[in-house]
């Protein structure tokens, strides 16, 4: 059960790094607005 569990994670991180440059872009433009609010502050 345990060795099953590993696999199924091996498989998604395997998944997750052949995608990284699809997964950083979301990544990074969640990490770039609060820089854009602080520049821009609202009243």
């Amino acid at each position: 059960m345990i060795l099953e569990k590993l696999q199924d994670i091996t498989k998604e991180l395997e998944k997750s790094i052949q995608s990284k440059s699809i997964v950083k872009l979301p990544l990074s433009d969640n990490l770039v607005s609060p820089f854009g609010d602080c520049k821009n502050p609202s009243p």
